[in-house]
């Protein structure tokens, strides 16, 4: 027995609102969902369970918290009416990946896993819209759990890595779902608007030809009969009928192809997402560049899941060279081997195909070597000639007049070393 009015909220719901009456009752029957209703400070589900139940907040807020080993709790996120958690264990069917408190009084509806994965299937526009929700509540949640000062490195990385496979995962299948829906309902689209068009083709030079028939039977009407008259006005008849069904049938196709429309306009989210899980990353990466103490592995991790989100936006190439050279000019002479192979790999990339983003790695790389010359003197050699033939193939950049050296010349220019000075300047001038 359910005392809240579910179904109106499902009516006006976002996700929701777009089923029948009839697909609303069946899902608040009573062998589907379950109402339940928590007080303040109850915990509705606990990190670590199996379950593959998802509940709508009806009324009141819950909170979403990470349990510490310590006993403490990290919040992460206050969820209101209308919201839906409990999601991620049911699409990635493992253990709650955080505890659920009820903040206040709440009317829930604990909806079955299994018949909720039915009603997306059946409604892909209901799936992309929870994985797109899913999604950018997840950029948060993440945001949210590395702005707390975790105790250890462990601790932080293992928080985040649990929450970007998680984003990943929802990325790929939100993807996944807007293509297939606008694949599947532009081929729908296309047979029917070409069967209309057939259609209505036949029946038009049909039409045309009965046309002419009856006149010429109307005019001879006394040579037949009355009786054969009728006959002909009851054949008439149905290619009148066979016309509306065919205006139908258009009718149809129209409608498939302003859904196909709408799902394509669904796709304009997915460079929106891209954006965002990129700019969550790099957040994190340069938090862990920065640190008194890098861990070396988890940096590389980073870098390495960042190279591939960089071909959908365009600016974040720019933004993970800028911050490589801010901390190779506030780490100044520490660190630097992490520099030089996160530089490595941004230059031997084989999606790296644009030469302005190589041609910028190199001049980092072998700045980053010449702070170490020392060291890296047989390693600079060989990049230095490298870079020196690679330049020589794309004489057509045109950079030295768009790039800004002066943070790079400002590092130098405080080296006692006058040969890394000149190095430095050697490289800076091989530039185009």
């Amino acid at each position: 027995m359910k005392n809240f009015d579910w179904k109106e909220l499902f009516k006006h719901h976002p996700l929701f609102g777009s089923l029948s009456e009839k697909e609303i009752e069946g899902f608040l029957a009573d062998e589907v969902s379950e109402e339940r209703t928590q007080s303040p400070g109850s915990i509705i589900l606990k990190e670590g369970e199996f379950g593959d139940s998802i509940f709508l907040i009806g009324a009141g807020s819950v909170q979403a918290v990470l349990q510490r080993g310590d006993g403490h709790q990290v919040a992460l996120a206050l969820l209101r009416q209308g919201e839906l958690f409990g999601e991620m264990a049911l699409f990635q069917q493992r253990p709650r990946t955080a505890t659920i408190i009820a903040k206040e009084q709440c009317s829930l509806l604990e909806m079955k896993g299994e018949e909720f994965l039915k009603l997306m299937s059946e409604h892909p526009e209901v799936e992309f819209k929870v994985l797109l929700t899913l999604t950018e509540r997840l950029r948060h949640m993440n945001e949210q759990a590395l702005a707390v000062q975790l105790k250890d490195i462990d601790e932080k990385f293992s928080l985040f890595n649990a929450k970007l496979d998680a984003e990943l995962k929802v990325f790929e299948a939100s993807l996944k779902a807007a293509h297939a829906v606008f694949e599947q309902t532009k081929v729908r689209t296309d047979e029917v608007i070409t069967s209309a068009e057939r259609h209505e083709a036949t029946q038009d030079r049909t039409m045309k030809f009965f046309g002419v028939a009856v006149s010429i039977l109307m005019a001879v009407a006394g040579w037949f009969g009355l009786s054969k008259y009728q006959d002909v006005s009851k054949m008439f008849e149905n290619i009148k009928q066979n016309e509306e069904q065919a205006q139908q049938a258009e009718n149809s196709a129209r409608d498939s192809a302003e859904k196909a429309r709408k799902q394509e306009k669904n796709l304009e989210f997915i460079p929106q997402i891209t954006k965002n899980l990129g700019q969550t990353i790099l957040f994190t990466f340069v938090q862990e560049l920065t640190d008194k103490t890098p861990t070396k592995g988890e940096i590389v991790a980073f870098y390495q899941i960042l190279l591939p989100l960089r071909s959908n936006d365009p600016t974040l190439k720019w933004r993970i060279l800028g911050e490589i050279e801010r901390g190779m000019v506030k780490t100044q002479n520490t660190n630097l081997g992490i520099y030089a192979d996160l530089l490595t790999m941004n230059i031997k990339d084989p999606e790296a195909q644009a030469p302005r983003e190589k041609i910028i790695a190199y001049y980092l790389f072998l700045s980053c070597l010449i702070l170490d010359i020392e060291k890296q003197k047989e390693r600079f050699d060989e990049s230095f000639s490298e870079f020196l033939k690679y330049v020589r193939e794309h004489k057509n950049q045109h950079l030295k007049n768009e790039l800004d050296f002066s943070m790079l010349e400002d590092l130098f220019e405080r080296q006692d070393d006058q040969k890394k000075r000149d190095l430095f300047q050697q490289v800076k001038d091989l530039i185009p």
